[in-house]
């Protein structure tokens, strides 16, 4: 990719730039290509005295978004909730996606190419074939439907049990972006899990919403 970038720019490209956009496109030279026509065309990738670095917010160009659209054609609900769901979630247990749909169209959504699963320990969990779907899909969602889609994330994952800290400090904020409320208690939990990981604004967030679900000092 990046002998690619270098002939196709006519030079050298950062190393910051270049893994992100190793990662937005996952390899996929047609996505590479839309991304960086976008990047020059936008300004968001820049000449900066001989190397090329990324300047400006990532875009996604309309070109893009229709190859994107067209991937996705076709997949109807309850299976397109699945993807949505992981367009927000981004990794979840097969076990909740189980709740949106049978076993059985959550394999032919891995057999299209549009979900991939792998083992984390004993637990079964599933993403988005490619991070651009992600992208994608946030981007065209309406305001109150990624609401609704958040707040019903949190609610499978409540169902089917959090197990790990991960899980609590997930559907909290899940629960925090959708406007909903939650146990102080639990709010208090997740914020001290993002304390950890020094993600302070997101604690901060955090707090904040325990202290207004009446948590107190």
């Amino acid at each position: 990719i990046e002998t690619l970038l270098s002939a196709a720019l006519g030079g050298p490209v950062g190393a910051a730039t270049l893994h992100q956009l190793i990662d937005r496109s996952a390899g996929n030279a047609l996505y590479l290509r839309e991304l960086v026509l976008a990047g020059v065309e936008t300004g968001s990738l820049n000449d900066e005295d001989g190397t090329w670095r990324r300047t400006g917010a990532p875009v996604v160009s309309n070109r893009l978004v229709e190859l994107i659209e067209a991937r996705l054609a076709g997949v109807q609900d309850p299976e397109r909730k699945v993807l949505d769901a992981l367009a927000f979630g981004e990794r979840l247990g097969v076990r909740c996606l189980e709740t949106l749909t049978s076993a059985g169209k959550l394999e032919e959504l891995e057999e299209r190419g549009l979900i991939v699963t792998a083992c984390d320990g004993r637990r079964l969990e599933a993403t988005l074939a490619h991070p651009l779907y992600g992208e994608v899909i946030r981007a065209r969602m309406p305001a109150l439907r990624s609401q609704a889609v958040r707040q019903g994330l949190a609610d499978r994952v409540q169902l089917v049990g959090a197990r790990r800290r991960e899980d609590a400090l997930r559907f909290a904020t899940w629960r925090l972006d959708a406007g909903g409320d939650m146990a102080p208690d639990l709010m208090v939990s997740a914020a001290m899990t993002a304390r950890s990981r020094w993600d302070l604004i997101l604690a901060t967030r955090l707090a904040e919403g325990a202290v207004r679900g009446g948590g107190g000092f």
